[in-house]
C-alpha cells in the first residue's frame, strides 16, 4: 500500500519552514510515503521557492512529492476554490452549452474547451514548467469537472458529429487527459499519473476515464465510511467510499490494468464522526 497525504496550501504564500519540517517529520514517522501539494496556475511563477522548501523537507525525510494541478482551465478541482486565470484570459475557448451560454460554477468559474488547441498547449507548457523546476514524482488529477457536460463551443462544433451526444464529450474529455499524460511521459518517463472522480456516481464517464492509457492509478474520493452510516457526507449525498460505487471504481481500475486509488476525505469533518473513520478504515484499506 502507498500512503500519500494531501498537504494543501501550506506554501500559500507565506510559509514557516520549521512548521513544514515538523509536519513532514511527523507524517514520515507515521509511515507516509508521499505528500501531494496543490499547484495553482499562479504557483508556477509566484512563490515557487515555497514549493522548493516543501520538496526539500520531504526529500530530507524520505518522502516523495506529488502535484495536484488545481483549477487549471476550470477542468479539475484541487485547492483553493478559485477561477482559472487561463480561462479568464481565453474567453474564445470557453465551453458552451446548447444555448451558446458558458457553463459557470461558483466553485471554479468557467471551463475551457478541451478542443481549443490553446487549452492543450497550456496544460503541456504548465506541466513542463512544474516538472522542470521541481522534483515532482507524480501528478494527481483531482475530480474532473466536465464529465457530464456537452461542449458546443466553436472549437467543439468544428469536430462534433451531427448525431453526437454526451458520450462523445465523455470520450473527448478522456482523450484530452490521455494526450496530456502522454506528453508528460514523453519528457518524464518515470512520472506517476493518477486520477480520482466522485465516489457517489458510477457510469459511462467513470468507465471511460478508467480506460485512459496514461494513468497508473484510478479511483474515487469520499468519506471513509458507508452511505448507511450516520456520518456527515462530504459534498453530494452518498459521497462515501463504502456501501456505494467505491468498489466499482477499484474493480474498474484493476480491470484496466491500473492500481486502485481511494482519496479519504476527512477535511471539515465533525469530531463526532472520528469514531466512524476509525471503525471503517480497515474496510477502506482492504479495498
Amino acid at each position: 500500500m502507498f500512503l500519500n497525504a494531501y498537504y494543501f496550501r501550506a506554501h500559500m504564500y507565506t510559509c514557516v519552514p520549521h512548521q513544514i519540517r515538523e509536519d513532514l517529520e511527523w507524517m514520515a514517522d507515521l509511515g507516509t510515503n508521499a505528500i501531494s501539494i496543490a499547484v495553482l496556475e499562479q504557483d508556477l511563477f509566484a512563490g515557487r521557492e515555497n514549493i522548493d522548501i516543501v520538496c526539500q523537507e520531504a526529500d530530507r525525510v524520505g518522502m516523495k512529492v506529488y502535484a495536484v494541478p488545481s483549477r487549471w482551465a476550470g477542468l479539475v478541482a484541487g485547492s483553493p476554490k478559485v477561477p482559472s486565470t487561463f480561462s479568464v484570459t481565453h474567453p474564445q475557448g470557453w465551453m458552451l452549452d446548447k444555448n451558446g451560454q458558458p457553463y459557470f460554477s461558483e466553485v471554479c468559474g468557467v471551463h475551457s474547451s478541451v478542443h481549443d488547441p490553446a487549452t492543450y498547449e497550456f496544460y503541456c507548457k504548465s506541466l513542463d514548467t512544474l516538472l522542470g523546476n521541481h522534483p515532482i514524482a507524480g501528478i494527481v488529477w483531482d475530480e474532473v469537472k466536465i464529465l457530464k457536460k456537452e461542449d458546443h463551443s466553436a472549437f467543439a462544433r468544428a469536430k462534433r458529429p451531427e448525431d453526437a451526444g454526451q458520450e462523445w464529450d465523455i470520450d473527448q474529455g478522456a482523450l484530452f487527459f490521455d494526450r496530456v499524460g502522454g506528453h508528460v511521459r514523453s519528457t518524464n518517463p518515470g512520472i506517476d499519473l493518477n486520477m480520482f472522480l466522485y465516489s457517489h456516481s458510477f457510469g459511462a464517464p467513470e468507465k471511460r476515464y478508467a480506460q485512459i492509457e496514461n494513468l497508473d492509478a484510478f479511483g474515487c474520493d469520499g468519506r471513509p465510511w458507508s452511505v448507511t452510516d450516520d456520518g456527515q457526507p462530504d459534498g453530494g449525498k452518498g459521497k462515501c467510499l463504502l456501501g456505494g460505487p467505491g468498489q466499482k471504481f477499484i474493480d474498474e481500475a484493476r480491470k484496466n490494468g491500473k492500481g486502485g486509488l481511494m482519496l479519504i476525505e476527512n477535511h471539515n469533518m465533525r469530531a463526532q464522526d472520528n469514531h466512524l473513520m476509525d471503525q471503517r478504515m480497515p474496510e477502506v484499506l482492504a479495498m
